[in-house]
């Protein structure tokens, strides 16, 4: 039930992003996301979430008190967009461990429209075996 609140929630943000800009896009629509276990070089590539939206999203998780709150926000994220390597970095920076964000990079590596700023994303991480683990992770992805 609590993903689904998340879900809910995640999904008004986006779309109220999206009919901001509707007199760009007239159909207000954005591209449907990727299932998560689509091969990055059979996804085509689709732009990351906007600037409000992508603020919105990591005002959200940033109140989740507990990673474990967090990690569920990613989760529901995850289903609802694409992010590009920096903003995917903004959303590990706020896990206060290590263990926590290579959960979180392993949901949202699939969800990479870049990798652009790869080393950003490893910049997060604190200890050597950790960034290991990431590279390995966004090597098998991309």
């Amino acid at each position: 039930m609590k993903k689904t609140a998340c879900i809910f929630t995640l999904m008004l943000v986006i779309a109220s992003s999206a009919s901001a800009k509707r007199k760009h896009n007239p159909s207000g629509l954005m591209p449907p996301p990727m299932p998560p276990h689509a091969p990055a070089y059979h996804r085509p590539m689709a732009p990351s979430l906007d600037k409000d939206a992508f603020k919105r999203i990591l005002k959200l998780v940033k109140k989740q008190s507990f990673d474990t709150g967090k990690l569920d926000m990613i989760e529901a994220i995850a289903m609802l967009g694409q992010f590009s390597s920096a903003q995917c970095a903004e959303l590990l920076g706020t896990f206060s461990f290590d263990n926590d964000r290579l959960k979180a990079l392993k949901v949202l590596r699939h969800t990479l429209t870049d990798m652009n700023d790869g080393d950003r994303i490893l910049k997060t991480f604190q200890f050597i075996s950790s960034r290991e683990q990431a590279m390995n992770m966004l090597i098998s992805q991309h």
